[in-house]
């Protein structure tokens, strides 16, 4: 299974100690924040988010979860984000980590010692695609693998200088307030731009005024939601189209 970053989380913000929900939802700037990791942890169970389970994704960011069963934070829950690469090396990064107390865990196992040597009692609940009402990350079929690898040739064009647009239709779902599941996108990769188009008469005008200036077609073509996601972080929206 591929996966697609689709929230980079910040994770070199300040944490205050205990805060661990705080820390994770202002690393992921969490839209519907929760009282306490424990509640975090329902919601996303909730949503069908949570793994219980060690089958880690590789090569994104993940949230994890854990119930404490003890002392003065039972019954409030512990919440990290987490990272595995393609050779299974892992790096744990929570509120304790980020006050300065220690540095990022390597393993389940560590992690749980640290807070054992305190007499905190912790229980692995499983990992998350999010947290507080945002996917950090998404499952892509080979279809839109595809799509990324096309995009990867486009963005090579434009750091060349050569001018790189084309058309998108989003499918599978919303994107943002701006680009809903249906909408078209004119991309312009070489500003670094997006812009919504309104229905097929401003695709077409698109298209006609490319040909004209360029003597080429514009390409048109579908485009998964999480693509077009992930195309459209740290670009900016040109209100002109």
């Amino acid at each position: 299974m591929a996966y697609i970053q689709l929230i980079e989380p910040n994770i070199n913000i300040n944490a205050r100690a205990g805060m661990c929900l705080e820390y994770v939802d202002n690393a992921v700037n969490a839209p519907k924040r929760t009282a306490t990791a424990q509640i975090a942890y329902e919601t996303a169970n909730g949503n069908g988010w949570v793994s219980a389970n060690t089958d880690y994704p590789k090569n994104v960011w993940f949230v994890m979860f854990w119930s404490i069963d003890n002392n003065d934070y039972a019954g409030l829950g512990h919440i990290a984000l987490a990272f595995v690469d393609s050779d299974g090396n892992m790096e744990i990064h929570d509120s304790e980590v980020h006050r300065g107390a220690r540095q990022p865990y390597t393993s389940l196992s560590e992690l749980s010692s640290w807070f054992g040597s305190v007499g905190t009692r912790l229980t692995y609940l499983g990992w998350s695609i999010g947290v507080d009402g945002v996917k950090i990350f998404g499952e892509i079929g080979q279809d839109e693998q595809k799509q990324l690898e096309e995009i990867g040739k486009e963005i090579k064009k434009a750091n060349k200088g050569e001018l790189s647009m084309f058309i998108a239709k989003c499918v599978g779902g919303d994107v943002n307030q701006y680009v809903k599941n249906g909408t078209f996108v004119l991309f312009n990769l070489s500003r670094g731009t997006y812009s919504v188009l309104n229905g097929n008469s401003q695709v077409d005008a698109a298209a006609d005024s490319y040909k004209l200036s360029t003597g080429e077609s514009l390409t048109k073509t579908e485009m998964n939601y999480m693509v077009i996601f992930h195309l459209i972080m740290g670009s900016k929206l040109d209100y002109r189209a």
